[in-house]
């Protein structure tokens, strides 16, 4: 081997000592094949190196994605990557252009209460996802502020779990877990948290949340999917989406 290769690699002189102290030790015989798995493994080292680099690289990019303030009707506002897409096209466009604050307060919910749904990058649009709706309610954030913790769980018994089940049914899922209903502060108001894993016919296990803020004759609701083995990065930016949210309203 040559000594200025030697003297110019500290990888090729680590491999040029050990070699020596095996022919010393007399393991002549196994030099060759000792040399070549050391060239293999230096190979692989620097394709790893690579791979690392390559990563590295992406999730730069993902750290780095914009971040847009969307103003929505009823005092709700909430931040959202740009990498991700809604289910209005006014919204989703603006946010691609990267326009920083995005006024959609002129949106109006459907039949159903739904206002919007934002879904994060992936090809499968139950890997995570945010879903807002609007609906007739009659508890005041004052009223829940003094709700028992009978009074959650007797909310949970007759009403939140059935409606849960009964969805799950109509729609061929298995509820497979049940974390209960909790309260807690929500986009800076008092709200419901109610969670659970359900199972879809092929396997596939989605956990979800609904967030309800009560703010006397409507509700804020929040329903967030997230599937157990979703990516990280994206799981990430849904938290930083919560995170963010505000409901500036005490009452609607």
């Amino acid at each position: 081997m040559c000594a200025d290769a030697v003297r110019n690699d500290p990888d090729l002189l680590t491999i040029e000592i050990a070699a020596a102290a095996l022919a010393l030790e007399g393991g002549l015989p196994h030099i060759g094949a000792w040399m070549k798995g050391q060239e293999m493994w230096r190979a692989f080292s620097r394709s790893l190196s690579l791979s690392l680099v390559l990563v590295g690289a992406n999730t730069a990019r993902a750290q780095t994605v914009a971040w847009h303030a969307v103003h929505l009707g009823y005092g709700i506002l909430l931040e959202v990557p740009q990498d991700w897409t809604t289910d209005r096209e006014a919204v989703t466009t603006a946010i691609q252009r990267g326009q920083r604050v995005v006024d959609a307060t002129a949106l109006v919910v459907d039949e159903t209460g739904h206002l919007i749904t934002l879904a994060g990058p992936s090809f499968d649009s139950n890997e995570v996802s945010l879903s807002i709706e609007i609906m007739p309610t009659r508890i005041s954030q004052a009223t829940l502020a003094r709700m028992s913790a009978a009074e959650i769980l007797s909310g949970e018994e007759n009403e939140f779990r059935p409606e849960a089940e009964a969805v799950a049914k109509r729609h061929g899922l298995r509820i497979t877990a049940w974390n209960g209903t909790s309260r807690r502060m929500i986009g800076g108001r008092y709200g419901l948290l109610t969670s659970y894993r359900f199972r879809y016919p092929n396997g596939r296990e989605v956990n979800k949340e609904t967030y309800s803020v009560y703010l006397g004759s409507r509700s804020v609701n929040v329903h967030v999917f997230r599937r157990t083995d979703a990516d990280v990065r994206i799981v990430s930016a849904l938290n930083r989406m919560l995170q963010s949210l505000v409901i500036s309203v005490d009452s609607l």
